[in-house]
């Protein structure tokens, strides 16, 4: 019986130094806590918010995201549900991608502001996340 994965998405206010120690930690922690979980993902930071995706089975996802809610190093502004990963995953080869993009201010907008029945906000990141593959191995 194979394991059904699920893909999730948040945006958060970051409450970082966008120059300290701690975003390193944060893509640290997440690369070995992810590949311990059977998770795979990407982190994006614009210098004021987070966004992240993270793809894997649905426990997994519900055991990170109960550890990523109670980090006061940013507070969510907006979680969309885990949504089965029908296209397979998107980031197959990274336990945690990292990006820095100040582009992504504006996605962040849109995807905050998007009405509640915008269930698959996945999709609406698609646009950033397919220009990832610029960013590969772009750890800080």
């Amino acid at each position: 019986m194979s394991i059904q994965l699920h893909r999730l998405l948040y945006a958060s206010k970051a409450h970082v130094d966008p120059c300290g120690k701690s975003l390193r930690d944060i893509v640290d922690t997440a690369t070995s806590r992810n590949a311990a979980l059977g998770v795979t993902g990407v982190l994006c930071f614009s210098g004021d918010h987070f966004l992240q995706l993270l793809e894997g089975p649905v426990s997994a996802l519900e055991e990170l995201m109960t550890s990523i809610r109670g980090d006061d190093r940013h507070s969510i502004l907006r979680e969309w549900p885990a949504a089965p990963a029908e296209d397979g995953l998107w980031f197959p080869q990274w336990a945690m991608g990292y990006a820095y993009d100040e582009q992504l201010e504006h996605l962040v907008s849109r995807l905050v502001g998007a009405p509640s029945s915008s269930h698959n906000a996945c999709l609406w990141a698609q646009p950033l996340f397919a220009r990832l593959e610029l960013y590969r191995g772009h750890i800080l």
